[in-house]
């Protein structure tokens, strides 16, 4: 997921620094989008003046209302806002200018849009929300702010994953114990029947290994694969991740679907340091 947006936010910042590089002479940009994306307020409140669409959407389905919130223009937003401009009307990705400014992690944006009527659960295009976006991009400011007004904490995308899911992936311990402070679920499988577990054993956020076990995380629960956290921890080598787990009852025996436990994986991928310790553990081969 983070991926995803990084690309996005690259793209959307080459876009404002160069033009889009799909706009053809059939296809110029509307001159209210030109004027929102550099902030021109004068210009953007003649053309509504002259009846230009406060609405217009461009080839990426995008508005001016969009277009002036990723630059953060504070003031050309209450306009087009004041103007008629749809706080909720997506993209082309399904992002709105509140999920934009989730994550942008722009406080007094986002709590301007929701105060103006901004659907606080609103989806993307692929099942997240704001809160799932901020957590994604480590957005702290803005994840707390969503938390306080009553996001749900445990919606999942289309991937069915969770904003702990995401906080997780982004080792964001602050984030993710207020999620589960909040009630999320610590046990949540996504589509690939991982946990927040699996996914913090696999990058090796030690700290966020200790938590979740504190919260409750199941160090036996396997995903698709029937592999549990301490699989992914010996295939890349993270040795604090599995001693927190193997500390906490992992078995250390389990066997994938392929037949292998955390020690073959740990030989295949020429960790021996790993492999060491988990015979000394009592792996078996």
């Amino acid at each position: 997921m983070k991926t995803r947006y990084l690309l996005l936010i690259l793209f959307w910042t080459l876009v404002f620094s160069f033009g889009s590089p799909t706009l053809s002479s059939q296809a110029e940009e509307p001159e209210i989008h030109k004027a929102a994306k550099t902030g021109n307020f004068k210009r953007v409140q003649l053309l509504l003046d002259q009846g230009a669409d406060v609405n217009l959407q461009n080839h990426n389905g995008s508005t001016a209302l969009f277009l002036a919130t990723f630059a953060n223009h504070i003031d050309l937003v209450k306009l087009l806002v004041e103007k008629g401009a749809r706080i909720d009307l997506p993209d082309h990705e399904g992002l709105t200018p509140f999920h934009t400014s989730a994550l942008e992690n722009n406080l007094p944006l986002c709590r301007f849009l929701l105060s103006k009527g901004a659907n606080l659960e609103l989806k993307d295009g692929y099942g997240y929300t704001a809160l799932h976006l901020a957590a994604d991009q480590g957005s702290g400011e803005v994840a707390r702010f969503l938390m306080e007004k009553g996001a749900r904490v445990n919606t999942l995308s289309e991937a069915n994953s969770t904003p702990l899911h995401a906080s997780v992936s982004r080792n964001d311990l602050e984030i993710s114990q207020k999620l589960i402070s909040l009630g999320a679920e610590v046990n949540a499988q996504d589509r690939l029947g991982r946990t927040p577990l699996h996914w913090a054993a696999e990058k090796g956020f030690t700290a966020l290994v200790e938590m979740l076990i504190k919260a409750g995380a199941d160090v036996h629960s396997p995903d698709r694969e029937n592999e549990i956290p301490l699989h992914d921890a010996a295939e890349w080598g993270h040795m604090g991740a599995a001693k927190a787990l193997i500390g906490a009852g992992s078995d250390i025996n389990a066997k994938g679907a392929d037949g292998r436990g955390p020690l073959h994986l740990a030989i295949s991928q020429g960790n021996m340091d790993m492999a060491t310790y988990l015979q000394k553990q009592g792996a078996e081969m």
